[in-house]
């Protein structure tokens, strides 16, 4: 378990870890958004020809996984809570997940790597940020 004397004396790191998760979780609830609201953008992140549920399915599971559980990471980051660690490990495997499988789907149809492009950079530092902590935690 992570000692509070020392997220203390991290606490410039935490509040930079939290606000991009924070950032990430409202980025993700934003990119729906604009899904469901501007349909001709579905265009950029779904493979040429597919139908819109292709992306549009993902909702429910992209909604819980990577928008609260970057939400609740940046949350838990920023109190020092106990729960930062499992959910922010928790957080990176989906979005690690989310990330490989838009890599997957562009290089097998040779089109949407914009859905690709986007991920790739929130899993690296979803995964950066994760292991920084645990460093910090072991420590």
């Amino acid at each position: 378990m992570c000692r509070a004397a020392d997220l203390r004396r991290e606490s410039v790191r935490m509040r930079v870890f939290s606000g991009y998760m924070l950032l990430q979780g409202f980025a993700g609830a934003s990119w729906w958004m604009c899904l469901v609201w501007i349909p001709s953008s579905r265009d950029y992140f779904t493979p040429q020809g597919a139908p819109d549920w292709t992306i549009l399915s993902f909702w429910l599971a992209d909604s819980l996984l990577f928008v609260v559980g970057s939400v609740l990471s940046g949350v838990f980051l920023l109190r020092g809570s106990s729960y930062a660690r499992p959910v922010l490990w928790f957080t990176a495997g989906a979005v690690s997940y989310a990330s490989l499988y838009c890599v997957g789907q562009s290089t097998l149809t040779g089109s949407a790597w914009l859905a690709a492009v986007a991920m790739l950079p929130a899993m690296c530092v979803t995964l950066w940020i994760s292991v920084r902590y645990e460093i910090l935690c072991r420590q």
